[in-house]
């Protein structure tokens, strides 16, 4: 993380009346939930094909 990104991250925690830790964490978390629903909402389009089926 890069200073820069450290304060704007403090900043942001003062703002919501949070530690850094917590903000950081609650963040994290909460990115950490769009891409499971990103990854739960990208069907797969085929089925990988099973060679021991056929035998």
């Amino acid at each position: 993380m890069s200073a820069e990104q450290a304060a704007e991250l403090k900043t942001y925690a003062a703002a919501d009346n949070r530690s850094v830790a917590q903000f950081a964490l609650m963040m994290y978390l909460r990115g950490l939930c769009e891409y499971e629903a990103e990854r739960a909402a990208q069907a797969p389009t085929r089925r990988k094909k099973n060679p021991q089926a056929r035998a």
